[in-house]
């Protein structure tokens, strides 16, 4: 699933049963989408086979490179250009 339009640059979850939760921060200017995917156990290629899990991925644009220049969205550095960002991961209390 793609998501799109989102007010901040942040996903959390959250285990109260643990008291433990996840965090993960990215600079939404960088990073508009998020592309978020959950096998809940029914993938069957590996390395996704039986696995319970979600995952959240901060994405520049939504879909493959193609459909990211044809809407404008891919991000070009020149040759020996550099583009700087930060993801922050953290184990929080909840």
């Amino acid at each position: 699933m793609f998501l799109t339009g989102l007010d901040g640059g942040w996903a959390e979850l959250a285990n109260p049963a643990q008291g433990l939760g996840f965090r993960l921060d990215w600079d939404p200017a960088v990073f508009r989408w998020v592309i978020s995917w959950q096998p809940y156990g029914g993938a069957h290629a590996m390395p996704l086979r039986g696995a319970y899990g979600l995952g959240i991925e901060p994405w520049t644009s939504g879909g493959n490179l193609a459909a990211a220049i044809a809407a404008g969205e891919a991000i070009e550095l020149p040759g020996g250009g550099r583009l700087d960002t930060t993801l922050t991961a953290s184990i929080i209390n909840c």
